[in-house]
């Protein structure tokens, strides 16, 4: 990203862990993925032309994975997969 000039990541968990990297380029947020605070500190995150990829890997029940991926999915830019 830094040799492009653009992008950033947006990471989530649910506890905060030790010795994270610290980059201008990189969010940490702390929460579940699905809370509504988490989620709109994320979309608030995203500028109108920023292109949007989203990777899933948290609680892999079949109930939060759906919540995930109905809530990220209206974020993701079309043709980012």
């Amino acid at each position: 990203m830094d040799l492009l000039g653009r992008g950033k990541v947006i990471t989530i968990d649910i506890e905060k862990q030790p010795n994270l990297p610290s980059h201008p380029r990189i969010r940490y947020l702390l929460g579940s993925s699905t809370a509504p605070e988490i989620v709109a500190q994320v979309r608030g995150a995203i500028g109108p032309a920023d292109k949007v990829l989203v990777v899933l890997d948290s609680d892999h029940h079949r109930d939060h994975v759906l919540n995930e991926l109905k809530i990220y999915s209206a974020l993701v830019t079309k043709g980012a997969i």
